[in-house]
Formats: structure tokens, sequence, C-alpha cells
């Protein structure tokens, strides 16, 4: 069962669905949060070449911290939900 099916994270259960900003990469983006900004514009442009309509949020996991390891390892999950 994937993430967003379990948490529920859309106005219909099981609609959002993560997107990779690198299509053929699984996995968590890794990087510091500075480049957060640079993430969103890929995936913005990812999602609408893909020709699907996002949800009017997005949100971010964030899997390690800060406080814990260096900014270049800090891995976050995407979430962009999509339009049924």
């Amino acid at each position: 069962m994937v993430e967003e099916e379990r948490h529920g994270n859309s106005a219909e259960e099981g609609t959002a669905r993560p997107v990779d900003p690198v299509p053929d990469r699984r996995g968590p983006a890794r990087g510091p949060y500075t480049a957060i900004e640079k993430t969103y514009t890929a995936l913005t442009a990812f999602v609408a070449a893909k020709g699907v309509t996002p949800e009017s949020f997005q949100y971010e996991e964030d899997l390690n911290s800060p406080k814990d390891i260096s900014p270049d390892k800090l891995e976050t999950n995407f979430y962009f939900p999509l339009k049924g």
C-alpha cells in the first residue's frame, strides 16, 4: 500500500499520488532544505509535462533531521496530490 492511501491525503480517499522528480528513480529527494524551491519547480514542470492537474496543495515528508545528519544527506519525500 502506498503512503498516500494509508494517510488519505486528498479530498477523495486514495486519489493522491506521489510524483518523483526523476521518473526512473525511486526514493526521496536528497539534499539541503535550501534546495526545496528548485525541487518544487522541477516537480511542477514534470506534472505539467505529464498533462495532469495537481490539487491546490502539496506537502513534504522529512525522513530525517538536520539535528542528526548533515544537510547534504537530508531526505525528503515530496507529494503532489493529483485531481481525479
